[in-house]
């Protein structure tokens, strides 16, 4: 059967990323290290009753909202038990995630399709574990991608996807890169560099100079709603899994997280399908507040220029 790749065999080890700089919402009170990991965050604020959300309400305008095409391109969702905020349930929850799954699977055409950025937001991380093989699947795309929020609506929430064949955010980074490439099997090497999640805690991967040097990462690099930051990877043959990159969220209230055992416990995984309302890029007329883009392109947005996953950013 066709479906989504399970990633339970690699537990904690997929990451995400929060903010390089120490000025972002969420910000450490008193002395904080430089990427921003302390012991006291202040807390959050509760979500504003006119951003569109599951917790306070549909938008206003429905038009390209939650349509056929949306719907039908979800993939595997998150493990409801890591849900801390808003529904545990997703769109395609009969997929079965695995345990502690935090990203919901957006299908995608085909292998380097582009995937478009949800909302305003800064590149503030990334991991490069993509392989030409790990055991019998080939190829296996493992590029994540972090990034923090810059929308008004969204103060604080930290955006992350990975299986990515590549982005333009990554300046040196290829298929055949000498210093940011394919390893021959997963798990030979990792390159990570920024503020990481785990499932339950932050990491600090900001020293880590080389790694962001290696792979020309334009880190603290702003993109705009729409526009493209990476294109869809693949994990064994198409035979078995479709194209697909995975997103994950966290957002940021006033709400304790009573999972998180280090970092900022009032950021929470939400189950972005059916928390979010989502539009596909590209529709006529004005949107409510909240509402967020769908990362596929089902209205030939891209330009054709920026198709190709040759493309870098300057």
């Amino acid at each position: 059967m066709i479906g989504t790749m399970n990633r339970s065999s690699l537990g904690p080890l997929f990451l995400g990323f929060s903010t390089l700089l120490a000025s972002c919402a969420g910000t450490p009170t008193g002395e904080s290290p430089v990427c921003g990991i302390s012991n006291h965050y202040d807390a959050g604020s509760p979500l504003n009753s006119e951003v569109a959300s599951a917790e306070t309400g549909p938008p206003l305008i429905l038009g390209g909202v939650g349509t056929e095409a949306i719907i039908a391109a979800w993939g595997s969702p998150l493990d409801p038990g890591m849900v801390t905020f808003g529904p545990t349930e997703g769109v395609n929850q009969a997929s079965d995630p695995y345990e502690t799954k935090t990203g919901t699977d957006v299908i995608f055409p085909e292998r380097m399709s582009p995937v478009l950025a949800p909302l305003d937001m800064k590149f503030v991380g990334f991991t490069n574990r993509s392989a030409i093989a790990r055991g019998e699947k080939t190829p296996f795309d493992d590029l994540e991608l972090c990034f923090e929020s810059e929308d008004e609506h969204w103060p604080g929430m930290k955006i992350c996807v990975y299986h990515l064949y590549t982005s333009p955010l990554l300046t040196l980074h290829s298929e055949d890169s000498e210093t940011c490439g394919f390893q021959k099997e997963f798990g030979d090497r990792t390159q990570a560099g920024g503020m990481i999640y785990f499932e339950t805690n932050d990491a600090d991967y900001c020293a880590d100079s080389a790694a962001v040097s290696e792979c020309g990462a334009l880190l603290g690099r702003s993109v705009n709603r729409g526009s493209v930051i990476g294109y869809a990877g693949q994990v064994g043959s198409t035979d078995e899994f479709l194209p697909f990159a995975p997103f994950r969220f966290k957002v940021r209230n006033d709400q304790l997280n009573p999972m998180v055992t280090e970092g900022d416990p009032y950021l929470h995984w939400v189950q972005a399908s059916t928390f979010f309302y989502w539009r596909e890029a590209g529709t006529e007329g004005a949107t409510s507040p909240g509402v967020l883009t769908f990362p596929r392109d089902f209205n030939a947005t891209v330009p054709e220029s920026q198709k190709n996953p040759s493309l870098k950013f300057d």
